[in-house]
């Protein structure tokens, strides 16, 4: 940008006379209509957050808890490695929602409070979900999370960390149709599949009952 002026306010801008827009420091209910912000953004937010330092530790943390093998290959052992094994057992978001669905939720609840809306803002809160335990994530080998990434492979709610309902319980109103419409369809599939994961079926009632009901 050239001729850069800074405008002062409740949400600070930067704008230029050589330029067709502005760039404003908190993003509003506006600047997302655009579905290509809204992609760009949680991207962004998504970047920042696996660069950081919390998150580093965070899988450090996991670790340090026990949480060392892979859930589907179970005798691939992070600690193979202090052993002179090459072996990663890596940290995946899931099985049903994503990194991206984590992130997009916190904005949409945000959103829904008229909360103010930044990358450093958002990538905090999903961040303090983590270290709250309210992160669904599995523990996988580098194979087996490309598998499950392309989905060649089905994980089962049984095989992750994470408490879901307390995450589900505190942003119900920042999940869009879609994205309550996958939680059932996964249920359902965990389900007929005799799938058990510490009582996340209880919830199985007010998933489908999201089908029936608007909050955007």
């Amino acid at each position: 940008m050239e001729n850069i002026e800074y405008k002062d306010g409740n949400n600070p801008k930067i704008a230029s006379e050589v330029e067709e827009y502005e760039l404003q420091f908190y993003k509003d209910k506006q600047f997302f209509m655009v579905f290509d912000n809204w992609v760009s953004f949680v991207k962004g937010v998504e970047k920042a957050i696996r660069t950081s330092d919390d998150y580093t530790d965070y899988v450090a943390h996991l670790k340090e808890m026990g949480l060392t093998r892979c859930q589907v290959l179970g005798n691939v052992d992070s600690n193979m490695s202090e052993k002179g094994h090459k072996v990663s057992v890596e940290m995946h978001h899931g099985p049903i929602l994503t990194l991206f669905d984590y992130v997009s939720v916190v904005i949409g609840h945000m959103l829904k409070h008229d909360m103010k809306i930044t990358s450093p803002r958002v990538a905090n809160l999903v961040m303090d979900e983590h270290w709250a335990g309210n992160v669904q994530t599995v523990m996988l080998s580098s194979s087996v999370h490309q598998a499950v990434d392309s989905g060649k492979l089905f994980i089962s709610l049984k095989q992750a960390h994470g408490n879901l309902n307390g995450f589900i319980q505190k942003y119900a109103d920042g999940f869009t149709q879609n994205q309550k419409e996958k939680i059932n369809k996964y249920i359902e599939l965990c389900e007929k599949h005799r799938s058990t994961d510490n009582g996340i079926f209880d919830l199985k009632e007010t998933m489908h009952d999201w089908s029936r009901r608007r909050y955007i």
